[in-house]
């Protein structure tokens, strides 16, 4: 088998990835901090967009893991996923299981989780510190024969503050707060071997 699909697990294999406790030593110290980030059910709400050499292809919804392992397999140069949620102060639209799933899938540093925090159930906005930019090159830039970028990965957040329209507790809440800070995590990989 191709080494490009080593890390897929089959529909077969995912009892062998179910997440260790909450408790677990085997977890680092932000995912342990990410237990109010994940949905509490198994149903997904993640979209990928599909793409090859800069034109979009597709849209498509991913529901399960035959789903994350197709697209994982096609030929797309660029894949953009998007998890879902139903409002600033909800759970991710997706598991744990499944979200750990597509970290081993796509075989993506740890440090994913010093920015999955703030996506968390919460009941008002929070001053949480954000990560700042991480950055992982394992290989460097080549210069000969062709000039072509080494594998990286990087991840950082984007924020920016937004009149959140709701009226409900504006009256009752001398504490309301008719603003809310929005939010974007983005992580971006290129492997040199696949050129994607």
């Amino acid at each position: 088998m191709d080494s490009k699909y080593n890390n897929v697990v089959g529909l077969e294999d995912m009892k062998g990835c179910m997440p260790p406790p909450w408790d677990s030593p085997d977890m680092t110290a932000s995912e342990r901090e990410c237990k109010n980030t994940f949905s509490l059910s198994e149903k997904i709400d993640l979209q990928v967009i599909r793409g090859r050499e800069g034109h979009l292809m597709s849209r498509e919804n991913v529901f399960d893991l035959g789903d994350l392992d197709r697209v994982y397999r096609s030929d797309d140069t660029f894949q953009i996923f998007y998890i879902g949620r139903k409002n600033s102060h909800t759970r991710l639209k997706i598991s744990r299981t499944f979200f750990r799933q597509i970290l081993l899938t796509y075989n993506v540093f740890d440090r994913i989780w010093d920015f999955m925090l703030p996506f968390g159930f919460r009941t008002r906005d929070s001053d949480i510190e954000h990560a700042p930019i991480r950055f992982h090159q394992s290989m460097p830039v080549l210069l000969r024969p062709k000039k072509k970028l080494g594998d990286f990965e990087c991840a950082y957040n984007i924020q920016y503050v937004e009149l959140n329209h709701r009226n409900i507790g504006a009256t009752n809440n001398p504490g309301y707060d008719q603003w809310s800070i929005r939010q974007t995590a983005v992580y971006q990989q290129y492997n040199h071997a696949l050129d994607k």
